[in-house]
């Protein structure tokens, strides 16, 4: 890792927020928008669409969750927090670009792996109900995908963070916590907690098999697959200008951002 022998602080205006980071004295106005951007773009690539991923599966198991007796007063009020978090996270990314660009991105995502997905909760409803989970089995298992689903984003965004720094010298993790859905993730913990009460303790160390791993490693695997990724931006530029096409369809690396010449995109000073 290189060390920054010489440096200054240089402030950030992002989202309207202040941001103080340390930076090398041969860091200019330019080289940082670009390094923003980059930043940016990889987060909407795969923090946003893993983000998506979890509201769509909320949605979709909601009905089921609130017909269960245990669906009351803290547990409501959990999921509730959650989802309204969750929702402010993805809005924030859809305030810098395309919102239905992003929507139609991430859906892609999700129809090209949700099978992947729903296995993955069938898989663990039946590993509970073997463990004695009967009617809370498949509440439990939802439970336990959302909870991971939004600390896989937590994961992804501290590797793509880690390895910025690592290759640009820069620390941004603080500057884009805006993009992160902690307070979602803690609800979701609190949710989990509540509604599963005295079996937590009692069925957490036997539900991380070999085969469940598998499967959410499998999940993840579709999240970053490049043929995917192709399709999706495919499919959610069908209807804008070729030229804007061309600049949706394309994926940011690090040295391709630094070298090319991209607008401004936030105020440095």
């Amino acid at each position: 890792m290189k060390m920054l022998i010489q440096s200054r602080r240089m402030k950030l205006d992002i989202g309207g927020v202040k941001h103080i980071v340390y930076v090398g004295n041969d860091m200019t106005e330019e080289k940082m928008q670009r390094i923003l951007m980059v930043s940016r773009a990889y987060l909407q690539q795969y923090v946003y669409v893993e983000a998506v991923l979890a509201e769509t599966f909320m949605v979709w198991v909601e009905d089921s969750v609130k017909k269960k007796k245990c669906f009351k007063f803290k547990a409501k009020k959990y999921w509730k927090d959650c989802l309204v978090n969750l929702r402010k996270t993805i809005k924030e990314y859809d305030s810098y670009s395309n919102s239905d660009f992003n929507n139609d991105f991430a859906m892609t995502y999700y129809s090209k792996i949700c099978s992947d997905i729903y296995s993955l909760r069938d898989k663990l409803a039946q590993r509970l109900q073997n463990l004695g989970v009967k009617e809370y089995a498949g509440l439990y298992a939802n439970t336990i995908l959302i909870y991971n689903f939004l600390a896989m984003c937590i994961s992804t965004y501290d590797a793509i963070q880690y390895r910025l720094k690592e290759r640009l010298n820069v620390d941004l993790s603080r500057a884009f916590v805006s993009f992160l859905p902690v307070k979602a993730l803690e609800a979701s913990y609190s949710f989990l907690c509540e509604v599963m009460g005295k079996d937590y303790d009692r069925i957490a160390t036997h539900i991380n098999n070999k085969e469940l791993t598998a499967y959410f490693e499998k999940v993840r695997d579709g999240i970053f697959d490049s043929k995917i990724q192709d399709e999706a931006a495919e499919n959610a530029t069908e209807e804008l200008d070729k030229e804007v096409q061309k600049t949706h369809r394309r994926f940011y690396d690090v040295n391709e951002v630094l070298d090319g010449c991209f607008p401004k995109m936030e105020k440095v000073s």
